[in-house]
């Protein structure tokens, strides 16, 4: 008895998608099915984890309701850790093309165009979402505050020190 076929097709699975996730070609996996040659041990526990199975329901027991229920089931999990992830890793990408080298005048002209555009739509917004923005907008004008004020020292040292580098300074001590 092969059963590989109705437990991929239960799953909801092609071959390609089997293929990929035990790492074999889908061509291995029509020979399994089609019963020109067998799976591996090693390859039979791969699918096994893969459609959360036991490893008898390939070849020894009969597929009944229940586990192809099972599957279906454990396909729907796969599916929603799939949709989640590619969710995470759109904003994975989204962050990096934000990331990307950017002047510090582009980053503050398209700053600049957001505040402008928050404002004109402030009236559409909620109390809380005003407050997040407010509370945002704040924490960003502390944290380049702070960056300026560091600047600034620093601009004043280097006057005092008559623009000579720390390490010469140091060393003359």
């Amino acid at each position: 008895m092969n059963n590989l076929k109705a437990i991929r097709r239960a799953f909801g699975a092609t071959q390609d998608e089997v293929a990929y996730a035990i790492g074999v070609t889908r061509v291995t996996i029509a020979k399994w099915e089609g019963e020109f040659s067998h799976p591996t041990a090693a390859n039979l526990k791969k699918m096994a984890i893969f459609y959360g199975i036991d490893v008898e329901y390939f070849y020894e027991r009969p597929l009944d309701a229940e586990t192809k229920q099972l599957l279906a089931a454990n396909a729907e999990t796969l599916r929603a850790t799939q949709r989640a992830d590619a969710a995470k890793q759109r904003e994975i990408d989204e962050l990096a093309v934000l990331m990307a080298p950017v002047t510090f005048a582009d980053a503050s002209a398209q700053y600049q165009l957001s505040l402008k555009l928050l404002t004109a739509r402030a009236e559409e917004a909620t109390l809380g979402e005003l407050r997040t923005m407010v509370a945002l907008h704040r924490k960003m004008g502390l944290v380049l505050y702070s960056l300026l004020e560091q600047r600034e020292a620093e601009a004043e040292e280097a006057a005092e020190n008559k623009g000579i580098p720390l390490f010469d300074l140091l060393e003359e001590d």
